[in-house]
């Protein structure tokens, strides 16, 4: 996977909110959506425990990202701590094309889906987390994670794989 899941710096936030700007005015993106949404990545690019972080989903050798992933890093006392996906935003030109169904943008958009749970699995590892949760917003996208669910349970046999009400949830097993 090419994708880098990374945290913004002052470079790659400036890249991505002026190409991002010009994307949503080249689209029926409402531009105000997108400064909002930018001023908040700017406003979550560093760690508190328990509080959403923006990470950046970012082709190789491009300092534009072309997602931004909402994750919480949550402890539930000293011996759990889970990391959770809780949405993706996708660059506004890409997400047009996903509405419109262009099939060159759903291909896409499920590679950067796929990315940020390969950047999400990671940041378990990382902090050492005992579960990775991932939100299923929609109707379409909890659909989604039930057969990602199955396709992962067959591969994962280290892990309890499962969806628990709107939750994909990845859990070491009990030992």
């Amino acid at each position: 996977m090419s994708e880098q899941f990374t945290t913004f710096d002052k470079t790659t936030y400036e890249a991505t909110k002026q190409a991002w700007s010009e994307d949503a005015e080249a689209t029926l993106t409402f531009p105000h959506d997108v400064e909002r949404l930018l001023d908040w990545a700017l406003d979550h690019a560093e760690h508190k425990d328990g509080h959403e972080m923006a990470y950046g989903i970012f082709n190789a050798d491009s300092s534009v990202a072309v997602g931004i992933c909402e994750v919480v890093i949550s402890r539930g006392g000293t011996t759990n701590t889970w990391v959770k996906h809780l949405r993706l935003w996708l660059n506004p030109k890409l997400d047009a094309g996903l509405f419109n169904n262009e099939t060159a943008c759903v291909s896409e958009a499920v590679k950067l889906f796929s990315a940020s749970l390969v950047g999400v699995m990671r940041l378990k590892l990382e902090h050492q987390a005992s579960c990775m949760k991932v939100y299923g917003r929609t109707r379409d996208q909890l659909k989604l994670l039930h057969h990602v669910a199955v396709t992962l349970q067959s591969v994962m046999t280290d892990h309890d794989v499962s969806v628990q009400g709107r939750f994909l949830v990845i859990s070491d097993k009990k030992r």
